[in-house]
């Protein structure tokens, strides 16, 4: 579900299961089903990005494969930009 931002910007929120993670290029790829297809959706994470696991903040290294997330992301002309990844 997309909705417009301040600026024009458009956000939005997925929740599916980690595909990919590239720590050293800090991506994460979702898995999300959505109209009874399936989508790979991935993004940027920034120094701004909240990554939680459980009720505690942490780290990108901590998420693996397979965990089940809700994922908030901005696209920008960057690409888009992870805001949150939330394991649920």
């Amino acid at each position: 579900m997309a909705n417009k931002g301040n600026k024009g910007s458009i956000k939005y929120k997925i929740a599916g299961k980690i595909s990919n993670i590239d720590v050293a290029h800090k991506t994460v790829i979702v898995e999300a089903q959505y109209g009874g297809k399936f989508f790979s959706i991935g993004g940027h994470i920034s120094p701004h990005t909240v990554l939680k696991k459980g009720n505690q903040l942490g780290k990108l290294e901590d998420f693996i494969v397979g965990d089940h997330v809700v994922m908030k992301c901005q696209i920008s002309n960057k690409g888009d930009i992870i805001q949150a990844i939330e394991v649920i």
